[in-house]
């Protein structure tokens, strides 16, 4: 049995989670009282160009400058001091800016307008064919040249909300456009509107919620019929689950062999250490390092997966002995890491004998990083 968690907590954060056979296996925090500005569209200030980056960094208002890839191409065209219009497609990350794009989008209820190219999209989740060949048909004869994509919900809506929509869109974007030297800067022209989105996977027996707002949004959905509402559900009351999570939030953790790792995040890196706790006896040494740092990998692969954790990681397993049994060990390991989403890429042993992998992230858990699992609740 597979199925997805929604639990809001008293202090308005969400933890959503995917439990698969008994077992915590994806997890997502966020606080809905600080909300992520990705979306948001700013009218900002180039501070700086950096042509080595081939990239500009430009005052948004945000404690740090954003970051705006360039290219060749676009290297000299802006200069230090212009006022740009900019869209944040990735938040702020510990000390690192915002990234963002100056070929931003506008998304209403239904379409979504990209001014920037001439694309016609439909969402995935339209499954009829004749309704897919009517909306891109309408897209096309009314889109003045823009890009489109058609939201899910178009499928449904009718044509006059849809042409209606487009067309305030087109009004917003002139909009923009025209404001693009206008003061105050930086200034924050468009927020996205409403809360973060929840996607609901498409690949769970069901979806359960202590929200009764949410619930009923899900069940105008076509994940409706997976829809169930409980609002005493919480991660608390499932011990196995509760016991998986609040390991997130620990420095040390306690594997059953005995054997204890202990995860340090930097800003550079991620520092992870396997530290046995107890003495190896000389019978079988080489066995017993290799079943304890197995044990720890695959504590090790769940805590990456599960906290996201990203950039450089750096794992001090215990020394081998033997060489074709650290030759194996990295072998599996790196086998093992396939079996997770977002799977690191395992760059092998350095000469100093640690093991060395980077990560991209896919999903931001900066609460688990930053606070206590007391800030939940």
């Amino acid at each position: 049995m597979k199925f997805q968690f929604i639990e809001k907590t008293n202090k308005d954060v969400y933890i959503i989670g995917i439990v698969d056979s008994d077992k915590l296996v994806e997890i997502t925090i966020f606080d809905n009282s600080h909300e992520s500005k990705v979306g948001n569209i700013y009218r900002g200030r180039v501070i700086n160009i950096v042509k080595g980056l081939k990239a500009a960094f430009v005052n948004i208002g945000l404690k740090s400058n954003a970051y705006l890839y360039l290219g060749d191409d676009r290297l000299e065209e802006i200069n230090e001091g212009e006022q740009v219009i900019v869209q944040v497609s990735k938040d702020e990350f510990d000390q690192k800016g915002a990234k963002v794009t100056t070929e931003y989008s506008l998304r209403g209820n239904h379409i979504v307008l990209m001014p920037f190219n001439s694309d016609i999209k439909l969402s995935k989740k339209i499954k009829s064919i004749d309704r897919r060949r009517e909306l891109f048909t309408l897209a096309k004869e009314n889109s003045n040249g823009f890009g489109l994509i058609l939201r899910t919900s178009s499928e449904f809506a009718p044509e006059e909300d849809i042409l209606k929509e487009l067309n305030c869109l087109i009004e917003e974007f002139n909009r923009i456009e025209d404001s693009r030297n206008f003061i105050p800067t930086p200034k924050l022209v468009r927020a996205k509107e409403g809360n973060r989105e929840i996607s609901i996977n498409a690949d769970v027996d069901y979806v359960i919620t202590n929200d009764n707002e949410l619930y009923q949004k899900i069940k105008q959905t076509n994940h409706g019929d997976r829809a169930k509402y409980d609002g005493r559900f919480s991660i608390r009351y499932s011990e196995k689950l509760y016991t998986t999570f609040k390991s997130l939030f620990d420095k040390k953790i306690e594997l059953p062999n005995g054997a204890q790792i202990v995860i340090e995040n930097t800003e550079a890196m991620n520092v992870i250490d396997v530290n046995s706790k107890k003495y190896f006896d000389d019978y079988d040494l080489n066995k017993t390092i290799l079943n304890t740092n197995k044990s720890a990998a695959e504590e090790i692969l769940k805590q990456i997966a599960l906290r996201d954790l990203s950039g450089i990681i750096i794992i001090d397993f215990i020394d081998f002995i033997d060489l074709n049994e650290k030759k194996e060990f990295l072998e599996w390991f790196t086998e093992e890491s396939k079996l997770y989403n977002n799977a690191p890429n395992i760059l092998g042993f350095t000469k100093l004998g640690l093991m060395e992998m980077t990560r991209r992230r896919s999903i931001n858990s900066q609460f688990i990083k930053e606070r206590k699992i007391d800030d939940l609740w």
